[in-house]
């Protein structure tokens, strides 16, 4: 039998402040359980610094706070004090691709991505051994893998055979309300996210807007660019393609604004090699946005038939993709699409179909 009311625990350990796309999961997860399920017992283990974002009914979620600056010995207390601490609860949930590899009580894991065998470059050899044999271990142990995405799902079960048929697939969702299908929007910009990290591919879309020939119309905004480390190089970078005086930077964004600026962009552009799900891709097309995809791993899955899609690294189709919204009828058509797609990813929907597993968990139903 169900317990009448089930003590669950959500693994954030590894959130990061401010919160990401994981972190981001985790509250839209936790706060659509609490108003479906108001009889929950919820508990939330998370470092200090994340810790703040989930403050918002502690009658309803207990914040279990553990203050560890060291990732390493997070990792520690993670595999070897925490599963002694888990007895109290029925039910596990790690949020973040791993969990314990010993868990007393069933424990259900989110895998959001496979990175380590996709994109081993973003690792040190030393952490990807550690993260492959971590998952691994954990996932074998898991009642249930959950998988953000069908292409996340194909490579977890490539990758890692011996977590064959454990996994299902539940959407994200959006944060931003599905805009009003008659509101019309002023579409001035090209919208990116202004990171130079490896993969997501930011001077391929530099060299394209480069190529777009009415600049003096559309600007490209980047918005997430970092004061420090790769990013202090972009001016330089803009100077040499020519495009300083059309690209504006901005940094660290509130969701309002990142809003306002998906609702009155003439796209959003996501050029990233690999993505585990490609929720920003999403919360454009949530709020009537057209997008702008490399058409690979789960943007295809995300974008549908919502999503103007470019040959992966292909720069002369990228700029082909952005000339072809000098149509207002292609833009007004895009947007049309993507709000219908949109309501395809709900948070409700994620805690509905995630609820249905930990109750099949907890009755030990397959």
């Amino acid at each position: 039998m169900t317990p009448k009311a089930p003590r669950i625990c959500f693994n954030g350990l590894f959130l990061q402040d401010p919160l990401d796309g994981i972190g981001n999961y985790c509250f839209y997860l936790i706060q659509n359980l609490i108003r479906q399920h108001p009889d929950w017992k919820l508990s939330l283990l998370v470092n200090k610094p994340a810790a703040r974002h989930f403050r918002v009914d502690k009658e309803k979620l207990e914040i279990i706070e553990i203050d560890i600056a060291s990732v390493g010995w997070r990792v520690v207390y993670l595999h070897a004090i925490f599963p002694f601490r888990t007895l109290r609860f029925d039910l596990l949930h790690s949020i973040a691709n791993v969990g314990p590899v010993f868990c007393p009580v069933p424990q259900i894991i989110t895998v959001h991505d496979t990175y380590e065998y996709v994109r081993p470059d973003r690792m040190t050899p030393l952490k990807r051994k550690q993260f492959i044999l971590t998952k691994a271990l954990s996932g074998k142990n898991a009642a249930f893998i959950i998988a953000d995405s069908k292409s996340t799902q194909e490579d977890l079960e490539k990758f890692y055979p011996g977590l064959r048929g454990k996994s299902h697939v539940i959407h994200l969702g959006s944060k931003f309300p599905i805009a009003s299908p008659s509101e019309e929007m002023s579409r001035k910009n090209f919208l990116a996210h202004g990171t130079l990290d490896q993969g997501r591919n930011l001077t391929q879309i530099l060299q394209a807007y480069a190529r777009y020939s009415r600049k003096d119309l559309h600007k490209l905004v980047l918005f997430g660019v970092r004061k420090n480390g790769k990013e202090a190089g972009l001016p330089a970078l803009l100077q040499s393609l020519g495009i300083e005086n059309h690209v504006t930077l901005l940094g660290y964004i509130s969701d309002d604004e990142l809003m306002n600026l998906y609702r009155t962009s003439l796209a959003f552009v996501r050029a990233q090699d690999y993505d585990g799900f490609g929720l920003p891709a999403v919360e454009a097309m949530s709020c009537g946005c057209p997008t702008i995809l490399a058409y690979n791993s789960s943007l295809v899955e995300v974008g549908g038939d919502a999503a103007l899609f470019f040959e992966t690294h292909n720069v002369e189709d990228l700029t082909a993709k952005m000339e072809s919204l000098n149509d207002a009828a292609v833009v007004r058509n895009l947007v049309q699409k993507s709000l219908a797609h949109a309501r395809n990813f709900t948070w409700e929907e994620n805690a509905l179909r995630a609820s249905d597993l930990y109750l099949r968990c907890l009755n030990k139903t397959p």
